[in-house]
Parts: C-alpha cells; sequence; structure tokens
C-alpha cells in the first residue's frame, strides 16, 4: 500500500511538472492522465499565447502573431502594461482628457493577430504584455448581442451561488474585430464644451443577471458579449474593502516570484446605483468645459503591482467604487491539490 502510495504521488508531480515546463500551448492528455479541470481553473494554467514584455511607443500600434487558430470566442486576453514601479491599468481602455488621450487597449483581434495601441498622449506605459488563454467553456455565456446607445442590457445568467465566486469577461466586437477600446466608458467634452461618454462597461452583477451598458457617444461597441466563471479561490483576496474618494490604499499580497506572471482582476462596488460594477475601469478623468482644469475623476483602478504589494486608487470625483476588491492568481501552475484530487490509493 506504501509503495502505490508512492508510485501516485510520483504521479501526479509529474503532471505538475509537465505543466509548469512545458510549451505556452496546451498539450492534449487522455482523461486518465490529466484531472478534470472546471472552466474556471484556466487560471491556473499556462496562456496559449504570451507575447512577454514588449516595448510600445506612444501613437505607434504594435501588431502580435499568435496564430493560435480555432475560434476567437474561446479566447481570454489579458493586457498589461509596465513601468519602473510595476505593472499596472492606469488608463486602461484609453482616457481622453481634453486633448490628450492616455493609456491603451487591445483590438482587432482575430485568429492570428491580436493588435495593441498606446495613447499618443500617454506617459506611462513604457512596455505592454499580452497573454491569452483558449477557454472553450464559460459557466455563462450571452453570446453576441447588438447594443444600441444609450441601451442597458440586463443579461440573465442564472448561476445562483456567491458573486464574489464570478469572474466575469466583458467584450464588444464593431466590423474591425474585438476589441476593449474605451472599456469600463470613459467621459469627456465635446467641441461646443458639453460631456459626452465613449465605450462599454458592465454593472449591476447578481446571482442571476448582470447589466450591460453601451455609451450614448460611443461609435466602436456595436455588440457586446459576457462570460462568467465560478473561479476558484486567489492566492490573494482582499475582500471588499471601503476607499474614499481620492484615496490611495496599498494592498500587501505577498505572494513574490515573477509578479509579471500575476492575474489581476479588481472589481467596484457602490452602495447605491450601481451595485458591483467595472464603470470608469482604468480611473476616467475630464475637464471642465472651459478645459481649464479637471473637473471630474470617476472610477478605480489598480498599479505598481511587484512581488509584495499592489496599490488600488479611487477618483475624486467617484460615485461608482465605494469599495473595492482585488484578486491575484499566480498563473502558470496549477495547485498540487487540484491535481491530487482525482488520484487516490
Amino acid at each position: 500500500m506504501k509503495s502505490k502510495r508512492i508510485f501516485v504521488l510520483i504521479t501526479a508531480l509529474s503532471v505538475l511538472l509537465a505543466l509548469f515546463l512545458g510549451p505556452g500551448r496546451p498539450t492534449q492528455s487522455s482523461p486518465s492522465q490529466m484531472p478534470h479541470l472546471s472552466p474556471g481553473d484556466f487560471l491556473f494554467t499556462p496562456p496559449a499565447y504570451d507575447s512577454g514584455w514588449l516595448a510600445i511607443t506612444a501613437g505607434t500600434p504594435l501588431t502580435l502573431e499568435h496564430n493560435l487558430g480555432g475560434d476567437t470566442d474561446d479566447y481570454v486576453v489579458d493586457l498589461t502594461f509596465l513601468r519602473p514601479a510595476g505593472t499596472h491599468h492606469l488608463s486602461y481602455g484609453s482616457d481622453w482628457v481634453g486633448d490628450d488621450c492616455k493609456g491603451a487597449y487591445w483590438d482587432g483581434l482575430t485568429t492570428t493577430q491580436i493588435g495593441v495601441v498606446r495613447a499618443g498622449g500617454d506617459n506611462y506605459i513604457d512596455y505592454v504584455r499580452v497573454r491569452i488563454w483558449v477557454v472553450p467553456e464559460a459557466d455563462a455565456d450571452s453570446g453576441w448581442h447588438e447594443i444600441e446607445f444609450p441601451v442597458f442590457l440586463e443579461f440573465h445568467h442564472d448561476l445562483g451561488g456567491n458573486t464574489d465566486d464570478y469572474l466575469v469577461c466583458l467584450e464588444a466586437k464593431n466590423a474591425l474585430g474585438v476589441h476593449h477600446l474605451f472599456y469600463g466608458t470613459q467621459f469627456n467634452r465635446d467641441e461646443a464644451g458639453d460631456l459626452r461618454s465613449k465605450g462599454f462597461s458592465w454593472s449591476l452583477l447578481y446571482p442571476d443577471r448582470i447589466t450591460v451598458r453601451r455609451a450614448p457617444s460611443d461609435l466602436a461597441a456595436d455588440q457586446v458579449r459576457v462570460r462568467i466563471w465560478r473561479v476558484p479561490r486567489a492566492d490573494y483576496d482582499s475582500g471588499w474593502i471601503s476607499i474614499d474618494q481620492g484615496e490611495i490604499k496599498t494592498l500587501e499580497h505577498g505572494l513574490g516570484g515573477p509578479f509579471g506572471d500575476l492575474f489581476v482582476d479588481l472589481q467596484f462596488k457602490a452602495t447605491y446605483n450601481y451595485g458591483i460594477n467595472q464603470i470608469s475601469y482604468g480611473l476616467d478623468q475630464y475637464l471642465s468645459s472651459d478645459g481649464t482644469y479637471v473637473e471630474g475623476e470617476i472610477g478605480a483602478t489598480w498599479y505598481d503591482l511587484s512581488g509584495g504589494s499592489i496599490r488600488v486608487t479611487r477618483g475624486l470625483s467617484d460615485n461608482r467604487a465605494d469599495q473595492v476588491r482585488v484578486r491575484i492568481w499566480a498563473g502558470n501552475r496549477l495547485y498540487l491539490p487540484l491535481i491530487l484530487k482525482n488520484y487516490g490509493p
């Protein structure tokens, strides 16, 4: 009996090493060799494509060849930015402030390529990194839906349980492909000085439904799609914490290692109107009608992720993120208990 247990442990460890050391694209194995993973467990597996950190020039788009093939509807894309203090999502999706645009976004996703655009006025992104997982299944999938503006679409997923176990992925599509341009929505003023908004966002996440909105002035999010996974417990979970307008919180996650490999999910919670949401994700600023000062700063974002900590900040005039929650998964590996759960003496 003892020798059988040793053999089982060696077999499980061999699977672990194969997953950790193998190439980025997962290999096929028989059911007898691999544990049964739920769709949300992709967070513990290597991405099928990893660009590594690439220098990017403001105003000069990058086109990356991933050549994954298959169906882009199975892709999960993660784009992160890097500056000397660490990785971040400052102005994720891009943010117009007056006549200047900052931040970055991904677009033009096909079965062979993906584009990354750094705004011409950005000062915070030195490098970008794109990771793509191939995840054919989700616990809930709305499919692609046309969306007018300003329309709220309510999708009934009926997953039940605790929304704290959910990971939400919202994407948009136009004639040029799937994208994250103005993800979370962004506000700016038109030539007449009137406030306008572009992009798309999700809010009001409940155990049975979620709401998606396309901004009134948006020109790119002709269709939207929501996927939701029940995900395994994160390596770090801050829980819901209160944050004041303009406050910066430094959270100690202590995970160490190559912090660029971490997968970060930041969600907001509003006390009244918006529930759990990602409205104005990345932090959104806009100027006064005369263009002389920053009148609004809404939403929230994370930045300066290192091997030990991460910072979160909330906009100075925000009314969407009374609480924030950060979850971090240490990617490119599977937990040993997860691997062993389908094996026994």
